[in-house]
């Protein structure tokens, strides 16, 4: 890992640039103590969306790392080719270093897409984990307007002929990320879902998260299953989720039966922006009962 850091005075979490491996990407992080908590986010996200979460985490003294995943966000593009094998190689990359600097294992929280790469990287007995924590992840059963982004590619050529203004186009994002990640859209973290449209500066970047969603859908549906994981797994579903069904949970206990399942009446896709301080609450013990209380 190389990089360089700026550090924000006016907020608790520091933003910086850093390599894991060959990807250029950006990270959030917090101090504290204790294990290292690897954030991973969702497809088409960005590591902003584990800000409230980090504040929250913050305050048990947590340390606390989110990176943009490669392809997203401000991260290196995707290479040609399957795109989970990638990001494999990338969080190996990610959890190493983590663990390296903290001198412990690391504690592997991931959301949707994020969710899958978590629980892959957590079948990996080479790593250094000690945890992971699975919320709603991709892979075990998507709602039909996830599956119709499998088709998404028929919209390329119209969103490149497109003449709707920038800011109208991110107000539909915001209007629609709101919807498909919140049980209750008006609890949504605003700053995070600012900084979710923010992302799409002009059509093109637009166009790159866009044209991935095929491949990406139709490799999670073949071939991907997850490995058996011997670390303890702390999975949380939210029971309005609109994208990844919560009876896909189902299919992880299957897999890995000693998986300790939280279901969060109420809430939907993406829980860290809607009740960061239970998420955080529900890690806090998890993380607590695998490695220890944290001293700080």
């Amino acid at each position: 890992m190389t990089g360089t850091t700026t550090i924000s005075r006016h907020r608790p979490v520091n933003e910086s640039y850093r390599s894991f491996g060959d990807v250029r990407t950006r990270v959030l992080e917090v101090a504290g103590s204790g294990p290292p908590l690897v954030c991973l986010h969702g497809y088409s996200d960005q590591a902003d969306t584990w800000r409230p979460l980090m504040r929250a985490l913050r305050a048990a003294d947590r340390r606390v790392i989110a990176v943009d995943l490669p392809g997203f966000g401000r991260a290196s593009a995707l290479q040609p080719g399957l795109v989970l094998p990638q990001l494999d190689r990338f969080v190996a990359e990610t959890v190493r270093s983590a663990a390296d600097s903290a001198g412990q294992a690391a504690v592997v929280i991931g959301n949707s897409l994020g969710g899958i790469a978590a629980l892959r990287a957590g079948a990996d007995r080479a790593l250094p984990i000690a945890g992971v924590v699975p919320i709603s992840p991709a892979g075990f059963g998507h709602s039909r307007a996830l599956r119709w982004a499998q088709h998404s590619d028929a919209v390329l050529p119209m969103l490149q002929r497109g003449r709707l203004p920038m800011p109208v186009v991110r107000s539909v994002m915001t209007m629609a990320f709101r919807r498909a990640s919140c049980g209750n859209p008006r609890r949504a973290d605003h700053e995070a879902v600012r900084a979710y449209a923010g992302q799409f500066r002009t059509r093109g970047d637009l166009y790159r998260m866009l044209s991935t969603a095929p491949s990406l859908l139709t490799e999670l549906g073949q071939g991907h299953e997850v490995s058996p994981v011997d670390v303890p797994v702390l999975l949380l579903w939210g029971d309005h989720d609109r994208l990844t069904l919560h009876r896909g949970s189902e299919r992880v206990l299957e897999v890995i039966p000693h998986t300790e399942l939280v279901t969060l009446a109420g809430f939907g896709h993406c829980p860290q922006l809607e009740a960061a301080p239970r998420v955080a609450e529900l890690i806090n013990d998890f993380v607590d009962r695998v490695t220890g209380p944290s001293v700080g």
